[in-house]
């Protein structure tokens, strides 16, 4: 029961530790020769590797147990954050509506929101929130080069990765 306690409030690691402290606990405190870690009796022996497997099954399983509901939960999460964009949208009744709903939810993921669009001399902010937030040079020129070639660019990219 703390095992799964544990790996469940805690993670894998922590039911882990858990079934090892109480592997070692039991040995000392309950097998003969009491306060020692040896065992005398070879059933002893089988004894604490079972209960040594059933704990680190049991944490193991409850850790991912865990793992699983922080994710369903970040789905759930990103789920309601589409919804309630898609809401805005809907009541979205121009371009620049649209645009400006774009830029708020970009922004709500990053520091900042910018929208582009494309004309004949290139790329052109049509909306930004925070409002009057601009791309500095080369992030301009970094987006140029993504619309131009069709590949992302940036940070976390191979190419123009400082941007």
């Amino acid at each position: 029961g703390l095992i799964v306690a544990m790996a469940s409030r805690s993670g894998r690691n922590a039911g882990l530790f858990t079934a090892i402290a109480g592997f070692l606990l039991w040995n000392f405190f309950f097998l003969t020769p009491l306060y020692t870690l040896s065992v005398a009796d070879p059933r002893d022996v089988v004894a604490l590797l079972v209960f040594l497997l059933v704990g680190v099954l049991t944490g193991q399983l409850a850790g991912r147990v865990r793992q699983e509901a922080g994710a369903a939960s970040a789905r759930v999460e990103a789920l309601r954050r589409i919804s309630l964009f898609g809401q805005r949208l809907s009541r979205a009744a121009t371009l620049s509506d649209v645009l400006a709903c774009s830029a708020e939810e970009a922004a709500s993921l990053t520091p900042a929101g910018i929208v582009l669009l494309a004309d004949a001399q290139g790329l052109r902010a049509e909306a930004s929130h925070p409002p009057g937030t601009a791309l500095d040079e080369a992030a301009q020129a970094a987006a140029q080069w993504c619309a131009t070639h069709g590949m992302e660019t940036g940070a976390g990219t191979s190419t123009l990765p400082s941007v």
